[in-house]
């Protein structure tokens, strides 16, 4: 009796090519599954970073922009007072400026990978916190690559020392450059700030009694 060979079953060849177009399409599907988690884990970390660079230029933003009586300033850190309780009669000179009360010194100034913020209200002690870490490598140049620059009046790029006088100061401009952690390479965040309380003809209106 004859053998009955059409038993619809597989032969090994079939079998094998299964497994290989099988491989292929797990191994493609892996790559792209690989793909998306570090395009979400990119997105992620750079949004974390944008969101620090912007909540410190806020911060000190707000800072300068209500400054009063700076005291020193150059590329790596700036020294001033805000809040000072004015008097009636003012004294000479901006650095001596007759006020009852005076106000709150704030230091903003860089160390390593960080930026810190010391705070010492009138007759209180400093307190230092740091404002943002995780910063990236910086220059000497106050107009590319310093953290801070200051613009007078009569210039129109910044150099790296604070004018001698408060009312010749018409820009200052503040740098962050952050380390990329999903990644080499930096971020780089700018902005000029421009303070109100100089008496400079094309700052912001000074608001009594600061914010």
């Amino acid at each position: 009796m004859p053998l009955n060979r059409n038993n619809g079953g597989f032969t090994l060849i079939e079998v094998i090519a299964s497994l290989v177009i099988l491989g292929i399409i797990v191994a493609i599907t892996g790559l792209g599954l690989v793909e998306g988690i570090r395009s979400y884990l990119f997105t992620r970390m750079t949004a974390d970073t944008v969101q620090q660079a912007q909540f410190a230029l806020a911060r000190m933003r707000l800072e300068f922009v209500n400054m009063e009586t700076p005291s020193a300033g150059n590329i790596d850190s700036i020294t001033f007072r805000s809040d000072n309780t004015r008097r009636s009669a003012v004294g000479s000179g901006y650095l001596n400026q007759g006020y009852d009360t005076p106000g709150t010194t704030y230091q903003f100034s860089r160390t390593g990978t960080q930026i810190n913020l010391t705070r010492r209200a009138s007759g209180g002690s400093a307190e230092t916190q740091p404002l943002i870490t995780g910063l990236g490598p910086y220059g000497t140049n106050a107009a590319a690559d310093a953290f801070l620059g200051y613009t007078v009046n009569t210039a129109t790029s910044p150099s790296g020392s604070l004018p001698g006088d408060f009312r010749d100061l018409k820009l200052i401009t503040v740098r962050l450059i952050m380390n990329r952690t999903d990644e080499n390479g930096t971020l780089t965040f700018v902005t000029a700030v421009n303070p109100r309380n100089n008496g400079l003809a094309n700052c912001p209106e000074s608001i009594p009694g600061g914010q």
